[in-house]
């Protein structure tokens, strides 16, 4: 939190955008209905996925605190929460359509931040 927070500043400082988005995980509960195939294909350790499940809820109560603060912060980690085909080719990373998707969603949140200039 603290970083983004002072990236925010140095971005800001020099009239760059920033915008932090908390992208979805597979194991973060009501995260999206986990399939047989991204079971099978995105096995983790026991300790990993309890950092998912007990991190996932600081970071979302985190990136509250940021906007508070001034950082363009979005929560995208239930993205797919009413997906059921396969999002997952592994514990994290997405197949490319819902990488597609991912790509949509920050795009429209970095476009809801940035002023465009007018057309003359």
């Amino acid at each position: 939190a603290e970083s983004s927070v002072n990236l925010a500043a140095m971005c800001r400082a020099r009239g760059v955008p920033f915008v932090h988005v908390l992208q979805p995980t597979l194991y973060d509960e009501g995260s999206k209905p986990i399939t047989r195939q991204e079971l099978d294909t995105g096995p983790i350790s026991e300790h990993w996925k309890e950092g998912v499940v007990l991190g996932y809820p600081l970071l979302r109560e985190a990136g509250r605190q940021l906007v508070t603060r001034g950082v363009a912060f979005f929560d995208a980690s239930k993205l797919f929460e009413h997906t059921f085909e396969p999002v997952y080719v592994d514990c994290c990373h997405f197949s490319p359509d819902s990488t597609k998707q991912f790509a949509k969603y920050c795009a429209e949140r970095i476009l809801s931040v940035i002023e465009l200039p007018v057309p003359r």
